[in-house]
């Protein structure tokens, strides 16, 4: 943990959460070593009703040296960001920079807060930058997350899943977005919070908003059916981090618990006394 936690932003931090959670998660955002630590997609109303909340709540992040990248876009952004742009003193606005981790460098040496502008698709903007400039993307809005059809937050909606019936018109667009996104990186960390409460979102365990995953389909299958072996011995060798010393070895399970992108599977084999657990992989 650095040295940075002066005493006025420990006492802010304080307010937000418990202190082992905070310093949790602080040092998590400064190990990643991405250019961002975040990409954070406020929506037109957050800019416009909040812009000065969102811009404290930055600037404290920059304080923390957490470089958050604000991205928006839209066919009407230069109208959407005005809210932003009137500080003029702690953003710098860009539409296409030449390099953006250079870019974030020096946002980061100005204590200025990046701010990504572009007309197009905010969700195309995203796909091309991630995970290279951040492994974090949190829609900001100002009705915050989703809401079940009884008015109740909805902690976390798994893309691959979940049906979205409770949800509203707005939210199930929002909602494919992030499963665009998840869908082309899976290990991306996708959250939806409001501009009021996006300290306690990044910060905090249980958070403030609505965490997205993709979910896992997890199929039970015999060695028999058609599966893919290169793929499960390769997702076999990268769990155990060796080769097998036979690849046709998972052949002899009775049954095998396999996850339908092979990103985890468990091989169990009948015994006497009962089933037991050959093999287990994620």
């Amino acid at each position: 943990m650095p040295d940075l936690l002066d005493k006025t932003l420990r006492l802010f931090l304080d307010g937000i959460g418990r202190r082992e959670e905070y310093e949790f998660y602080l040092q998590r955002f400064l190990g990643e070593g991405t250019p961002a630590f975040a990409m954070l997609c406020p929506d037109a109303d957050s800019i416009r009703d909040a812009a000065d909340v969102l811009i404290f709540d930055l600037q404290f992040l920059m304080r923390l040296d957490l470089v958050p990248l604000i991205v928006v876009g839209g066919d009407d952004v230069g109208r959407s960001i005005q809210p932003l742009v009137r500080f003029k003193d702690a953003v710098d606005v860009t539409s296409s920079p030449s390099s953006i981790s250079d870019w974030l460098k020096d946002c980061r040496k100005q204590s200025r807060i990046p701010v990504l502008a572009e007309p197009g698709h905010v969700v195309d903007t995203l796909q091309r930058i991630v995970p290279d400039v951040s492994r974090r993307v949190h829609w900001v809005r100002a009705s915050g997350g989703f809401l079940s059809g009884l008015g109740e937050l909805i902690q976390i909606v798994y893309t691959e899943k979940q049906l979205s019936d409770d949800l509203g018109d707005e939210d199930k667009v929002l909602l494919e977005w992030c499963r665009a996104l998840l869908r082309s990186q899976p290990s991306l960390h996708v959250s939806i919070s409001s501009p009021l409460s996006l300290l306690e979102e990044l910060f905090t365990i249980k958070g403030s908003g609505t965490l997205i995953r993709p979910g896992s389909v997890i199929q039970s299958m015999k060695a028999t059916d058609v599966i893919d072996s290169g793929r499960l011995v390769s997702l076999l060798e990268d769990a155990f981090g060796r080769a097998l010393r036979d690849s046709d070895g998972w052949r002899s399970s009775d049954v095998i618990y396999l996850e339908s992108k092979y990103r985890g599977a468990a091989l169990v084999e009948h015994g006497v006394v009962g089933d037991y657990l050959t093999k287990f992989a994620v």
